[in-house]
């Protein structure tokens, strides 16, 4: 699951959220690059529990079944996600001015990871 992110999104997970706590202001260039940031890994994210309740409750008995055939989550992984929060985005695509290079510094990445919460897998 390298290009699968699971995060359960909570209010303050919005654009405005992201630049209060990261402390930047939006228009400014660091305030873009944050916004590149959220819109690589948070916008457009699916709510796995409202597609499940509206596409795919006949197919599986339960919310844990769907998410362990639809997405291969081990029983583990899905006690510790299981959320009506549980977001999901697919990262396929290539980030738009190197994203994911600007992830590997230490302090970007963990303050990040800090906004993200637990949920966010390390791939």
């Amino acid at each position: 699951m390298n290009n699968e992110v699971f995060f359960k999104k909570t209010p303050r997970m919005s654009l405005i959220g992201i630049c209060h706590f990261f402390g930047v202001k939006r228009k400014s260039y660091a305030g873009s690059i944050v916004e590149r940031i959220y819109d690589y890994y948070c916008r457009g994210a699916i709510n796995l529990h409202l597609e499940y309740f509206l596409y795919y409750r006949k197919e599986f008995s339960d919310f844990e079944s769907f998410l362990e055939k639809k997405f291969n989550l081990f029983p583990n992984e899905i006690k510790d996600k299981k959320s009506l929060l549980l977001c999901h985005k697919s990262l396929t695509f290539e980030a738009d001015g190197h994203i994911t290079d600007l992830l590997e510094d230490e302090a970007i990445k963990g303050t990040f990871r800090k906004y993200m919460g637990a949920y966010i897998d390390d791939n």
